[in-house]
């Protein structure tokens, strides 16, 4: 469905930053290395292509016996253009912490909280 995401993402990103992408049952998501994460979440709200103005969840996912550990998990959808993607980043769990999201979209401090 929204295949074009993550064609962007893959041209935009060259450097490894975009890990891993995929579709399931029409549900595009992306991988994303952990310390490019709020800098591919600016480029996939300001690309035009893209158009991700909101963000519709923010969660983490205890992957129990798996390393890394945790997946932040960041439910992203466009008004304008009708797409969605999820992204994902691996956190450790001795070192449980990500870059902030909140400059990009302000409502996601209450879920950062």
């Amino acid at each position: 469905m929204a295949q074009i995401i993550l064609d962007r993402l893959v041209s935009a990103f060259t450097g490894g930053e975009i890990e891993e992408i995929g579709s399931q049952h029409g549900n595009e998501w992306a991988r994303v290395r952990r310390d490019a994460w709020a800098r591919v979440c600016l480029f996939l709200r300001d690309d035009p292509t893209t158009d991700m103005k909101m963000a519709t969840d923010l969660t983490c996912v205890d992957r129990f016996g798996r390393e890394p550990r945790f997946d932040v998990v960041l439910h992203l959808y466009s008004v304008t253009k009708k797409h969605r993607v999820r992204l994902y980043a691996g956190v450790a769990e001795d070192d449980c912490a990500i870059e902030s999201v909140v400059s990009v979209w302000p409502g996601m401090d209450w879920f950062e909280r």
